[in-house]
């Protein structure tokens, strides 16, 4: 009785994550308009991610466009690895079963030409009221295409929400475009080491927050970490050409700038606020009421009581990221000497009575008289009476 011959079976492969998958599609679908692209972009995978690179390999045998005969020509030419380049082999054979022309290529041309890939980048917003912001996200892979995607961020939270997905680099220009229009202020552009530092920054506020870690912040940390990780203390100063000095008297200059773009909408939590203005008085007087007969230093040292229950100590680095940031924002949009203004005032975050918290609390209650005086809802009306009572001048905020 004759032996059955065995069947022999490839071993199959990993099943690729979300963002492995992502890239997959976003390869194959650009492959027809950028080939050398697409083959530089297989032979960078085939070094850092072999998983992938066979996925790529192994859909060229399934594609039907014109230049997938000679990327896998080529792949079975170039590529370092012998199994991905006999898997080369193998979809090129496959092409050519189905009659697909191999387009030919001249010997005596390098492998490469010059192409480069367009580094990634991002689009950096102000702040919202409810302390976020958004950060739009573009990595191009060759061909046009490219994982992009939003994020909304806290300054304290982190990551709130981030959706990323293979889309057309210039779909991702034209709607981010058309988001711009919906901002109170305009965008900075993030690229090379200023695109690491801030969602370096954004994804250790997120860790410290305990907050969840999906695919794309995994995606965004691993990127980072590709990058060589969290830049060096002191990188922002470099950036801007600034030295780690004190700049005595920035106060003013500080509070008039908070009343501007990008800064308009910083106000105190307002949860915080809140709780800060429903407090009973309490006998024999408290650091939330001030008496008129008070002297300037007893006047800045129950400011600087109020100020502790708005900005508690574990807030502090989340507020000198704001400001660092803020600094870059204002320095990438042409304002050096403002961003110097907000870098100084970084450096100098470590009390209560801080000329960012005095000026955050005196705005926000300037508001609330403005908006009294127009018979408005402010962002929180006092409770039967009791609340936030600050002395002459002020309780005008001036």
């Amino acid at each position: 009785m004759a032996k059955k011959r065995k069947t022999k079976t490839s071993k199959p492969r990993e099943s690729l994550s979300p963002e492995q998958q992502a890239g997959l599609e976003a390869w194959l679908q650009g492959i027809g308009q950028g080939a050398e692209e697409a083959l530089i972009s297989l032979t960078e995978r085939a070094g850092t991610d072999p998983d992938l690179a066979l996925a790529m390999i192994q859909g060229l045998g399934r594609s039907e466009s014109p230049e997938a005969g000679w990327l896998a020509n080529r792949a079975a030419q170039v590529l370092a690895s012998k199994a991905l380049r006999k898997e080369a082999k193998k979809s090129l054979y496959r092409l050519e079963q189905k009659g697909l022309q191999v387009r030919e290529e001249d010997s005596s041309r390098p492998i490469f030409r010059a192409v480069k890939l367009e580094p990634p980048f991002g689009y950096l917003s102000g702040y919202y009221p409810d302390h976020s912001q958004v950060l739009s996200l573009a990595f191009p892979m060759g061909g046009g295409e490219g994982y992009c995607g939003a994020a909304i961020c806290h300054f304290e939270k982190g990551f709130l929400e981030v959706g990323m997905s293979p889309l057309r680099l210039a779909q991702f220009r034209k709607m981010n475009e058309q988001m711009q229009g919906d901002l109170p202020w305009p965008q900075v552009r993030l690229e090379d080491g200023d695109l690491v530092w801030v969602l370096d920054a954004v994804l250790k506020r997120h860790r410290a927050a305990g907050g969840e870690s999906g695919q794309e912040t995994m995606f965004l940390a691993q990127w980072v970490e590709e990058q060589g990780g969290a830049p060096e203390p002191g990188y922002l100063l470099r950036r801007m050409g600034l030295e780690p000095e004190p700049r005595p008297g920035y106060g003013p200059e500080l509070a008039e700038l908070l009343d501007r773009p990008p800064c308009l909408t910083w106000y105190p939590d307002e949860e915080r606020w809140n709780s800060v203005r429903e407090k009973e008085p309490q006998e024999g007087g408290s650091g939330l009421i001030l008496s008129p007969d008070l002297a300037a230093e007893q006047e800045e040292k129950a400011l600087a009581g109020v100020s502790a229950e708005l900005f508690p100590r574990e807030s502090y680095p989340a507020w000198k990221i704001r400001l660092e940031e803020t600094a870059l924002f204002l320095y990438l949009n042409g304002q050096a000497e403002q961003a110097r203004i907000f870098a100084a005032a970084a450096e100098d975050l470590d009390r209560p009575d801080h000329p960012l918290f005095i000026s955050l609390i005196k705005k926000t209650k300037k508001l609330e008289l403005e908006t009294a005086e127009l018979g408005q809802d402010g962002l929180a009306e006092p409770v039967g009476g009791s609340g936030l009572i600050l002395p002459p001048g002020l309780d005008k905020a001036e």
